[in-house]
């Protein structure tokens, strides 16, 4: 959005005027919905940062068990341990250089994690005696060790790259979703179903145009069923045919190439891939003509300028 002294918005050409406000209930649920979509990422990773602690915390304890019979080979045991896990997440880090989008399939990573399980186990099942020899104790402190390092090393990779990327544009600070713009004839759009478009007008109009195209999902469900023919014999596959049927979503392709796809969804119209100046100038053309309006995801309505809609 670009301002003029403080005085005027604008969004690809478009004016902005003030953000209404949509009815109690449908902001409450729609509130709920987004609070659970940001929360479910936050307690999946607190939950996965918690287990990897009290691994942490059993394979400590185990050390120091192991520790306890006063064996020499325990020292040596965890150093070798130690020494180990880093030399395994050095050749993970190297594979992941050379090619990213395979670390996960590669074989450093996936010795990591069938070492990774089999130490946890054996710390888990190998007795520690106070008369075991030098040797056991070593590997069973390396053992210990190892695992702790690696259970170091998973921990610090979610804090450091997994966490950050699946919490990005998920914070309660986040911009909206831009090139996501609603057609309403409702003060806001998650009111529309209280002053709706009927679905019957909204396929006349778009049926009525020649630069809409109806996306026919029979053909992407008929599809399915050559892949796997006992779908056909599903009880419940009239019905998911219908829906696929019943479906009034179309795309545009408007003249600069842009190429927007508009969903009916509970009396209104979703707008995806608005991302030109072209295309939006089209949709708000579009929206006046249904005798609607345009509006943003925090409720923010769009308009033409006095120039173009004169």
């Amino acid at each position: 959005m670009s301002g003029d002294g403080g005085k005027s918005a604008t969004w690809l050409g478009l004016q902005v005027s003030g953000k209404a406000r949509p009815h109690r209930s449908a902001a409450a649920r729609h509130h709920r919905t987004q609070r659970f979509s940001r929360l479910h990422p936050r307690l999946s990773f607190a939950f996965l940062i918690g287990l990897f602690a009290l691994f942490a915390v059993i394979g400590v304890a185990r050390i120091v068990l192991v520790s306890s019979t006063a064996s020499p080979g325990s020292g040596t045991g965890v150093l070798s341990g130690i020494a180990c896990a880093a030399a395994l997440v050095a050749a993970i880090v190297l594979s992941g250089r050379r090619e990213p989008s395979a670390v996960g399939t590669s074989s450093p990573f996936l010795a990591a994690c069938f070492l990774y399980l089999a130490s946890f186990f054996a710390m888990l099942l190998w007795p520690v005696s106070v008369t075991q020899s030098a040797l056991v104790s070593a590997v069973q402190s390396g053992a210990a060790a190892f695992f702790i390092s690696l259970n170091a090393a998973f921990v610090a990779f979610l804090v450091v790259a997994v966490i950050p990327a699946r919490l990005k544009g998920r914070s309660f600070s986040a911009a909206p979703v831009r090139s996501i713009v609603h057609i309403t004839r409702a003060r806001h759009w998650l009111d529309a179903a209280r002053h709706p478009i009927p679905q019957e007008e909204w396929e006349r109009f778009a049926n009525g145009r020649g630069d809409f195209d109806k996306i026919d999902y029979t053909r992407l469900a008929d599809s399915v069923t050559l892949s796997d023919p006992k779908i056909t014999k599903s009880k419940t596959w009239p019905q998911i045919r219908d829906h696929f049927w019943r479906l009034s979503d179309y795309s545009h392709l408007c003249s600069d190439g842009t190429r927007v796809n508009l969903s009916w969804q509970g009396g209104e119209i979703r707008v995806e891939e608005v991302t030109s100046e072209q295309a939006a100038s089209e949709i708000a053309a579009i929206a006046v003509a249904l005798d609607a309006n345009l509006m943003g995801e925090d409720g923010e309505r769009y308009s033409l300028p006095p120039a173009a809609s004169g």
